[in-house]
């Protein structure tokens, strides 16, 4: 405090230089507080934004170190080539360009030495400030104990790169169709808890206007495949970058190219569509969709007052469909939210609050690339193509569901239909018609066949009846099984042992006659 002279906000500069002193999980609070843009001084969030890429590396012989720790052994066994400058410098981890010895280019990421029982220290101390001060702890205006507790699943996530690296694959797998979307593939066989090796890719930031202009890119078109990128990562994958900013972008081929994917969020169905049906309410007016979004959306530890939060919510959406959709600041009307949750004895899931900062920081990069290009248009425009994307697969799934009716009524009717057959068969009612020019000599060996052909149609009766039998649940029950079901395969399985004895029998004295 004293040597940074921090009594007060107007020594920006020094307050970010002492966090990224006090060590990474300051530099993460840090973090945080620069998506805070309406709880805290504008300059003071410019200011902290610096802490994203302005940390100082580690030395060439402390990455060594973190490499042979790694590996057991030096950097040169496992690399051709190893930049030591790092090209990117965070708070727990930086990378490096290097060359594997089957000649692909790499990123090297490798974590701090120290993170993981610094930053502990770090979470626990954070921890007893907000529990013992009441001023934090019991603040209207900004949930600290909530962001604390945000702070250390995001940090236990980070600190273990196996995880980003699973991250990885799975944000390639969801977006391998998608034209304009990508990110690093990883090298599972190179990469550790402490060290990450991914596919390196050149790119340019995409709030660097003049070099995409230099190489002809399209700023509109950029700005508007990066808010769509976005959106489907939360509203049909349910599984989106936590801290979309630019740093954690490239603009290569074409391609927006999503990195640093250690912090993500997940969003379920019910999520999905809670967020959907709040905005769409903004939208409309209509308050009564906006009550039933926000009761999905929060859990409640006492009795909701319906009566006071539906007024509490008219209020809301009144205020924000009378300003215009293009007017508002979602970061700031989740605050809202966030304190209308705490004064009904309720709590927002995490998951939303990650997901309006995320928008939030789309918003304002967006307005970076390229100001002409309208968010909240480019938000309704994405809605409806979802809906009606939605109605497509909703009509698809019923077509699904009712093929599959029809074709279990059909197996549920196949053993009575075979049985039938049977029956009918040995009282003479089916007689089977064959006209064929056989030999007397070969008319033992057409009733074999006969005979095989009626035994496999009782044994496959049997077998497809005691299966349903078994899957309906039918009682009387033996260690959680039908009896009847069982009966059915033992009757089955003695059938065709029998089958096989008669066979055998008779293949012996054939062989005996000869």
């Amino acid at each position: 405090m004293r040597k940074y002279n921090i009594s007060s906000t107007a020594n920006v500069h020094n307050i970010r230089m002492a966090l990224e002193e006090l060590g990474p999980t300051f530099v993460k609070m840090g973090q945080l507080i620069a998506t805070q843009s309406d709880l805290f001084p504008p300059e003071l969030v410019d200011e902290l934004r610096g802490l994203r890429d302005e940390v100082a590396p580690m030395t060439p012989e402390e990455v060594d170190q973190v490499l042979f720790e790694a590996y057991g052994k030096n950097k040169e066994e496992v690399f051709e080539y190893f930049d030591e400058e790092a090209h990117g410098s965070a708070s727990v981890s930086q990378v490096h360009h290097a060359r594997l010895h089957t000649g692909e280019d790499v990123a090297v990421k490798i974590q701090r030495i120290g993170a993981p029982e610094n930053m502990e220290k770090d979470l626990v101390f954070m921890r007893n400030l907000v529990r013992k001060i009441p001023f934090l702890r019991n603040n209207p205006y900004i949930e600290l104990q909530e962001m604390v507790d945000e702070l250390t699943r995001i940090t236990h996530q980070e600190l273990d790169f196996t995880h980003e690296a699973a991250n990885l694959q799975r944000f390639h797998e969801l977006n391998e169709g998608v034209a304009y979307t990508t990110c690093p593939a990883v090298y599972p066989e190179y990469t550790t808890k402490k060290v990450l090796v991914m596919e390196y890719i050149k790119g340019i930031h995409p709030t660097d206007r003049d070099a995409l202009i230099r190489e002809g890119y399209d700023l509109k078109e950029i700005a508007k495949k990066y808010v769509h990128s976005f959106f489907k990562q939360i509203f049909e994958d349910g599984f989106f970058q936590a801290d979309p900013h630019p740093g954690n972008i490239l603009i290569s081929g074409g391609k927006i190219v999503w990195y640093d994917l250690g912090m993500m969020g997940e969003f379920s169905d019910r999520d999905r569509v809670s967020f959907i049906d709040t905005l769409e309410s903004f939208v409309t007016g209509d308050v009564a969709k906006c009550y039933d979004g926000f009761i999905r959306m929060c859990r409640f530890s006492r009795k909701v007052d319906k009566e006071g939060l539906y007024r509490d919510l008219e209020d809301i959406v009144g205020s924000i469909s009378n300003a215009g959709l293009e007017n508002i600041d979602i970061n700031k009307e989740m605050q809202g939210f966030l304190r209308l949750a705490k004064k009904h004895g309720a709590r927002i899931d995490p998951a939303h609050t990650m997901m309006s900062r995320g928008i939030a920081t789309v918003q304002g990069t967006v307005t970076e690339i390229c100001p002409e290009v309208d968010f909240y248009s480019e938000i309704k425009d994405y809605a409806i193509r979802l809906r009606l994307s939605e109605i497509t697969k909703k009509k698809d799934r019923d077509i699904e569901r009712l093929k599959k009716y029809l074709m279990l009524k059909k197996l549920k009717a196949m053993p009575e239909n075979i049985a039938n057959t049977i029956e009918e068969y040995s009282k003479g009612l089916a007689p089977i018609k064959m006209e064929m020019g056989i030999t007397e000599r070969s008319q033992p060996f057409v009733k074999d066949i006969v005979r095989m052909l009626v035994d496999g149609f009782v044994i496959v009766a049997l077998l497809v009846s005691s299966s349903i039998i078994i899957l309906s649940g039918v009682r009387p029950l033996v260690y959680g099984i039908p009896l009847l079901g069982l009966i059915g395969y033992l009757l089955a399985g003695l059938r065709v042992a029998i089958s096989i004895i008669k066979q055998l029998w008779k293949n012996r004295r054939n062989r005996r006659r000869r």
